[in-house]
């Protein structure tokens, strides 16, 4: 997630340390506010742009703001597009743990043919550029946060998927330290990752926490309860936390239906499925 202030485009960018645009900035104002005892986020933004031909481009819907979230440790990387000035995003619980990016960026929406006032003479030389849809106007340095309390961190937060040696089709727990990972082959790694880049379907959704996140986090909890081998690691912690947030049983106590508190913690994942075959039936 290193910024490269130098970069290469083979068109004008307004960006910081360039010439591109001599007299012109862009520069969005960041403020993360996190939900006390969780892992949710705020990000207040202040967006200041002062060269008119962008601008133009943005008032007339050809371009558009556009923030990018990557959180490495989750696998996570979302988008929040505007054309407004003031930003307030909302970041689900779980979404995003440890070290976490917002990068900043002007967008193009449509091929467009495009010539800009501000720009250095060099380029200003060259006449008007054809850009593609999604073409980059603008960018600002980035800001990095650390988001990281194991014992306020959502389930999501602790449990990772990794691949390793494991056979098509299945996969592995291993207890760590620090999380509890899920091993599957790199194949079955490919395929889950593409199934989880796509949010906009619950159905996605739902098979990946019924398949995989709920058997994992029973199998952790029971083995929890009957060892004392993991009781320091970070998973564990975080695990026992959020058993006692919901005023369940925690990993200390033998006998506890860790089936029913899997599901409770996971927010009932096999009723996502039945809402879903509801609605198919509507």
């Amino acid at each position: 997630m290193k910024f490269d202030p130098g970069k290469a485009f083979p068109h004008p960018v307004l960006r910081p340390q360039s010439t591109d645009y001599p007299d012109a900035e862009f520069e969005v104002d960041m403020k993360l506010e996190r939900e006390e005892r969780s892992t949710g986020l705020q990000l207040l933004a202040n967006i200041a742009l002062s060269d008119p031909d962008l601008q133009a481009l943005i008032d007339s819907e050809d371009a558009e703001y556009m923030i990018v979230l990557k959180s490495p440790a989750t696998h996570t990387r979302l988008t929040h597009r505007t054309r407004k000035t003031e930003v307030r995003w909302e970041i689900e619980q779980g979404a995003v743990a440890g070290r976490i990016e917002f990068a900043p960026f002007i967008v193009s929406l449509s091929g467009l043919t495009f010539q800009a006032t501000g720009w250095h003479e060099d380029w200003a030389t060259a006449g008007s550029f054809e850009l593609d849809a999604g073409s980059v106007l603008a960018l600002d340095t980035p800001k990095e946060y650390y988001i990281d309390n194991a014992e306020e961190s959502d389930i999501s937060s602790f449990l990772v998927v990794r691949p390793g040696e494991v056979a098509d089709g299945q996969w592995k727990c291993d207890l760590g330290d620090k999380r509890i990972q899920i091993l599957m082959s790199h194949g079955d790694y490919e395929r889950f990752n593409a199934l989880r880049a796509e949010p906009a379907d619950p159905g996605i959704a739902a098979s990946i926490w019924n398949g995989v996140y709920l058997p994992a986090l029973m199998y952790a909890a029971a083995i929890a309860g009957e060892s004392n081998d993991y009781a320091e690691s970070s998973w564990y912690r975080s695990l026992d936390h959020q058993l006692e947030m919901q005023g369940l049983e925690t990993l200390d106590v033998s006998g506890a239906d860790r089936l029913a508190h899997a599901q409770l913690l996971l927010q009932l994942p096999f009723g996502r499925i039945a809402q879903l075959a509801e609605g198919s039936t509507s």
